[in-house]
């Protein structure tokens, strides 16, 4: 009798990258149902009027100013949600806030997505597609990067508290930390300037506003 082959992954390159990684790929998770939440239930009237509230100011900010304005209205963004992280990760509430922040980021994704597809069509996607996606992911990797180290420290007050041993957090890497705060806000700006440079090189071929 023939045997069927059998896949074993637990000792799988994969698997201990995801393993390595477990809370960075919960945080995707995390982001992935907020951009789903917000676009399945887009039809309640709060979200809707939020969605359009949303859009208006991303197209008076994407049209009507430079490309300076444009910049700065994109990385602040995307800035606002790092310091946040960055705040609440300092204390026992980041392990409440800091997911609630990543899922947030992902309504917010969503709705602008909604609101661009119902008001523009097919047109609407292309402009998130080709201009507003590639430059989100970017700040979105640092911001997922950072959340991760920012739980952690959370975890380890929490932990000080509980064992009342200053131990745990003596241990940790408080430069390393601010190095990658640091860095992921550099990382920021580069995907704010993407952004910013793909949908002025793209929006001559779409009609909005």
């Amino acid at each position: 009798m023939k045997k069927s082959g059998v896949v074993y992954l637990g000792n799988s390159k994969f698997i201990t990258l995801v393993r390595e990684n477990l809370v960075i790929v919960i945080f995707t998770l995390i982001f992935t149902i907020g951009v789903l939440i917000s676009t399945l239930f887009f039809n309640n009237k709060s979200l809707e009027n939020l969605s359009f509230g949303f859009l208006e100011l991303f197209l008076k900010y994407r049209i009507s100013i430079g490309f300076l304005g444009q910049f700065l209205y994109s990385f602040i963004l995307s800035f606002i949600f790092i310091f946040c992280v960055f705040i609440f990760g300092t204390s026992l509430l980041g392990l409440a806030f800091v997911p609630f922040f990543i899922f947030v980021r992902g309504m917010f994704c969503g709705l602008l997505l909604s609101a661009l597809y119902l008001e523009y069509g097919l047109s609407g996607i292309a402009v998130n597609l080709l201009s507003v996606l590639p430059g989100t992911l970017v700040c979105l990797l640092a911001l997922i990067n950072v959340s991760a180290d920012s739980i952690n420290l959370s975890y380890i007050i929490g932990k000080t508290v509980v064992s009342s041993s200053s131990r745990n957090i003596y241990n940790f890497d408080t430069s390393r930390f601010f190095k990658k705060y640091a860095v992921a806000l550099l990382i920021t700006a580069l995907g704010s300037f993407f952004e910013v440079v793909l949908f002025n090189l793209f929006q001559k071929f779409f009609a909005l506003g």
